[in-house]
C-alpha cells in the first residue's frame, strides 16, 4: 500500500449526524460556473478521507488549499500522535489502513479569478492532491445558483 491514499469532495455543507456519520450536501462537480470574477461562494465545505498505511510513520499530516494563483493556504493539521494511535488500532484489528477524516467549512469564500483550486494532503515525505475544483465563467445563457 502507498503510505497515504486520500480522496476529498467539495460540497455546500457537511452535517455531522447523531449516529456518528456525516452527510454531504450539494456535492460539487469538477468545474463550477461563476457569473463573474471576482466572485463569492456563500458556502463551501471540504470533506477529506485519508487512508494511511498502518506500518508507515507519517508524522504530522496537514491539509492545504492551493489556490488558482498558486498560493497555498493551510487548513488543518492532524497530530502525529493521533495518526500513530489510529495506525496502532488498525494493526491490532488487522485492518489494511488507518482511516482519518478532515472537515473544513467556509462562509463567503472569495473566488478572485478563474482557474483550478486543489486540496492537498501533506505528510512526512509526500503529498497528494485529494480534490480539485475548477472555477470558470458561466457560459452565455447558463446559470448556477450556488454563488453570488
Amino acid at each position: 500500500m502507498t503510505p497515504v491514499t486520500a480522496i476529498g469532495l467539495f460540497c455546500d455543507d457537511i452535517r455531522e449526524e447523531k449516529a456518528g456519520t456525516d452527510s454531504l450536501v450539494g456535492v460539487m462537480p469538477d468545474s463550477l460556473n461563476m457569473p463573474q470574477f471576482p466572485g463569492v461562494l456563500l458556502r463551501l465545505s471540504l470533506y477529506v478521507r485519508v487512508l494511511a498505511d498502518p506500518g508507515t510513520k507519517l508524522g504530522e499530516t496537514t491539509l492545504w488549499l492551493r489556490l488558482p494563483d498558486g498560493k497555498e493556504r493551510h487548513l488543518q493539521t492532524i497530530d502525529a500522535a493521533v495518526i500513530d494511535g489510529s495506525q496502532e488500532q488498525a494493526r491490532r484489528a488487522l485492518f489494511p489502513y488507518a482511516g482519518l477524516i478532515m472537515r473544513v467549512a467556509f462562509q463567503n469564500f472569495p473566488v478572485p479569478a478563474p482557474g483550478r483550486m486543489d486540496a492537498i494532503v501533506k505528510w512526512r515525505g509526500g503529498e497528494a492532491i485529494c480534490a480539485a475544483l475548477n472555477f470558470q465563467l458561466t457560459p452565455e445563457g447558463a446559470s448556477d445558483a450556488r454563488h453570488s
